[in-house]
């Protein structure tokens, strides 16, 4: 695992695509990170005679994403008392 400031990379191994879209998946719902977690890379690979997924992922810690800061140009505009 790699942290730069609030981004944080992930590299790892599993059984299948569908282990590591999970795994993305239980760490989006964890909400500490904004969405959406990335799959940078994956590559299949053999150790021990069993292959296995290779992954890295990245993540941007909750709230501090840039996209995540903006209001949508279509928000509504706040009024003070509603």
């Amino acid at each position: 695992m790699k942290q730069q400031s609030n981004a944080v990379q992930m590299e790892g191994r599993a059984t299948s695509l569908t282990a590591v879209t999970d795994f993305v998946d239980r760490l989006q719902a964890a909400a500490i990170f904004d969405r959406p977690v990335d799959i940078v890379t994956t590559s299949m690979e053999t150790i021990d005679e069993s292959s296995v997924v290779r992954f890295a992922i990245k993540a941007q810690a909750l709230g501090t994403s840039p996209v995540s800061a903006t209001v949508p140009a279509n928000a509504a505009p706040v009024r003070k008392g509603e």
